[in-house]
């Protein structure tokens, strides 16, 4: 327990999760045109520094797609051309307010994701 404000409080950890991997975390973060861009690039950012090996793909037909506020963004290949790799995580950076709003870009992200590693 500590101070804050002149409140005490304290933090009580109820499911304390211990990851043991001896190896680098592959991590795929697809990407679609309308994606919101702080959402992927602070994933990507925070994940890449924590040492991860992430691969950002475009589920569009080019590796470059436009951003919800017009940003373009680079992706590191295709989603096509991952469909042989291993993956411990995929994070699809979509969030709530995107998932109610533009259900669409969602389900295009989600979909392409499911179609590519159902198969």
């Amino acid at each position: 327990m500590r101070p804050y404000l002149g409140l005490l409080f304290a933090i009580k950890v109820i499911n304390h999760v211990h990851l043991k991997f001896f190896g680098i975390y592959q991590v795929l973060v697809p990407i679609a045109n309308g994606t919101e861009e702080m959402e992927a690039v602070i994933i990507i950012d925070v994940l890449r520094r924590a040492g991860m090996n992430v691969e950002v793909a475009s589920v569009e037909n080019v590796l470059q797609i436009e951003a919800s506020r017009k940003v373009k963004i680079v992706a590191d290949k295709f989603l096509a051309d991952i469909q042989d790799s291993s993956f411990d995580l995929v994070v699809l950076p979509v969030s709530l307010f995107i998932y109610f709003t533009h259900c669409t870009l969602f389900s295009q992200i989600f979909c392409s994701v499911v179609d590519l590693f159902s198969k």
